[in-house]
């Protein structure tokens, strides 16, 4: 028995040696703070409508923010400073004809890209002047005078809307409103038909932009306009769910027009919103095809889909949505922060300036507002944001 009991003893020696030479590692901080951030639902980007978190999917993996910060120096390289009254606007491409477009809804884009990065870094000096110039730009040329109307100035209202809100978010200042105030004048006297997908989803842009701008005036007549025309849109969907996935049209889809609905009807109806996204919504595109603007459409169900997890507090549309950001970003082959439209432009290196602000909103924005943002440099450093992880 003695003999017996010692030999059980040698094994266990022998076992723990093992075990010392091929068990894991032990982890470094580093690791233990990536596995509790993986692991333990009160550090996962928390929802701060529904109050639900997530997992943070592939934070790891691509520097948001540091993509963000290259889309602002872009779009501040793209500005056209030249002495015109084109001075202070957007141009739409880095080559050829595209180089010499420049027109009001890049204009905005970008007021909304730059301002979005003072909100977050508290730092208001670095693009104001682009900022300055660009408003310039958009009172020579307001959103709804370019085009002769129709869609491309319900669009462009949109944009405007986008704009001043964000501006007045990140300077305190309303001197601005005036212009928010004229797109909505323009967006409720003008109402498109529905006889496009163009025009559906131009004018889900619109009044998704107006819904917000309604509450913060106190206009009810502007927020009855908005939730009647998203009832339609609601209606348009349900007619033809597959409108969801199967709706493009110039550089708008489906996406676009979902999205209007989710920023005005389901701003001020939150529980039917959820309700409806749990019938239909995941029918949402998950990736467009590639033709020659797909990546125009793809940030546009990027950004229906993260206002579906915002509305419905379901991970399954966060995760779908860090896919989203994860593949656009893979088109930046250059890493200046910006992206072609599509397979138009994949040849000749030709990124433009509207997709790329896209972009930055619609599918980077929301990652990086719910994590701290972290500047990647050798002297790193982070803005840390309460809610984050």
């Amino acid at each position: 028995m003695k003999s017996l009991t010692s030999a059980f003893a040698t094994l266990i020696v022998v076992l723990i040696g093992a075990a010392t030479v091929l068990g894991t590692p032990y982890w470094t901080e580093e690791e233990l703070a990536a596995a509790r951030v993986e692991f333990d639902p009160a550090l996962h980007p928390r929802n701060l409508e529904t109050g639900s978190r997530v997992r943070p999917g592939s934070l790891d993996e691509v520097p948001y923010f540091l993509k963000y910060r290259h889309l602002c120096d872009f779009l501040a390289e793209m500005q056209y400073l030249g002495p015109s009254n084109e001075f202070g606007g957007m141009r739409e491409g880095e080559v050829g004809a595209d180089f010499s477009i420049i027109q009001t809804d890049n204009t905005q884009e970008a007021i909304r890209v730059w301002s979005q990065y003072a909100i977050w870094t508290g730092d208001t000096a670095r693009y104001a002047q682009n900022i300055r110039d660009a408003w310039t730009y958009g009172e020579e040329w307001p959103a709804w005078q370019e085009e002769g109307g129709g869609y491309y100035a319900m669009h462009n209202c949109g944009w405007g809307f986008e704009a001043a809100a964000k501006y007045r978010e990140a300077y305190q200042d309303t001197s601005w409103n005036w212009y928010a105030d004229s797109c909505a004048s323009w967006v409720m006297a003008n109402p498109l038909s529905f006889n496009s997908v163009v025009n559906v989803a131009a004018q889900g842009l619109g009044i998704g932009g107006m819904y917000p701008h309604a509450i913060y005036r106190n206009r009810t007549d502007w927020r009855d306009h908005t939730l009647a025309r998203a009832r339609l849109i609601r209606s348009w969907f349900e007619a033809n769910p597959t409108r969801l996935n199967a709706a493009t049209d110039w550089a708008l889809c489906g996406g676009t027009a979902i999205w209007g609905v989710c920023n005005s009807l389901w701003i001020a109806y939150p529980d039917s919103g959820a309700m409806w996204i749990e019938q239909y919504g995941e029918g949402l595109e998950t990736f467009e095809t590639p033709s020659s603007w797909y990546n125009a459409f793809n940030t546009w169900y990027s950004n229906a889909t993260f206002r579906f997890w915002e509305i419905s507090g379901d991970s399954l549309y966060w995760n779908r949505g860090v896919f989203y950001a994860d593949s656009l970003a893979a088109f930046d082959v250059d890493d200046d922060g910006a992206i072609p439209p599509g397979t138009c432009c994949i040849t000749n290196g030709n990124d433009h300036s509207w997709v790329s602000a896209y972009m930055g909103w619609m599918a980077f924005e929301r990652i990086i507002s719910s994590s701290s943002i972290v500047w990647v440099a050798s002297q790193g450093f982070s803005f840390p944001t309460p809610d984050g992880p």
